[in-house]
């Protein structure tokens, strides 16, 4: 990407001329209890998650955070889950094929265009970006606005990344100043390719 298109973009993000889809406003599965949809390991050793079906995950070793596919048991939507090793919280994001066939899609100048997402963290906690994005009872729904490229399968990231205080924003004037949040939007975005070859793996379908 060139820098007068990354400038560009920034500028867009700032000015309000990136708008994020109504679609991928926060969920309204999550409840003020948040049930948690937690990952963990039985007594065999074998990945679980409670209140959801695993369909397929990352695990990497070396990585502070591991990506899944999920199927919630209560309605089967499908959602991407995020653990981070270091804080042990997870953040969930609504399934879309646009989300997960990001790093393969190309705007009509052959760059990639900006990813536009909500994650949502059960009990968040008191955060540097605690005003950012709105609490749902305990959890917290953030807006993120990603810039990135690919460079031979590898998805790069170009922080810092961007958000803003409200849902569906016209703008996007605040930073995401988080740690904890930024490894999050790293760990969904640079896992990415791994977790299509694990959905191909476990040869799951998913829906267009």
């Amino acid at each position: 990407m060139s820098k007068t298109k990354l400038t560009s973009l920034l500028v867009a993000a700032l000015l309000g001329t990136a708008i994020i889809p109504t679609a991928l406003a926060a969920d309204s599965l999550f409840t003020e209890d948040a049930r948690p949809l937690a990952i963990h390991q039985d007594q065999t050793g074998q990945v679980k998650v409670t209140h959801a079906e695993l369909l397929a995950t990352t695990n990497p070793t070396k990585e502070p955070t591991t990506v899944s596919l999920i199927r919630r048991h209560s309605d089967g939507k499908l959602y991407f889950m995020v653990n981070d090793k270091t804080s042990e919280k997870n953040a969930f994001v609504p399934y879309s094929s646009k989300l997960y066939n990001f790093p393969l899609v190309k705007d009509s100048d052959g760059d990639y265009p900006p990813l536009m997402f909500v994650l949502s963290i059960p009990n968040d906690g008191d955060t540097l970006d605690k005003d950012l994005g709105e609490w749902h009872g305990k959890v917290h729904h953030i807006p993120v606005y990603a810039l990135f490229t690919v460079v031979y399968g590898t998805v790069v990231c170009q922080s810092p990344y961007f958000s803003a205080t409200y849902l569906n924003p016209s703008h996007y004037h605040d930073r995401i100043k988080e740690a904890e949040h930024a490894r999050m939007i790293d760990g969904l975005m640079k896992q990415m390719p791994a977790l299509h070859k694990a959905v191909k793996n476990a040869n799951i379908t998913l829906p267009d």
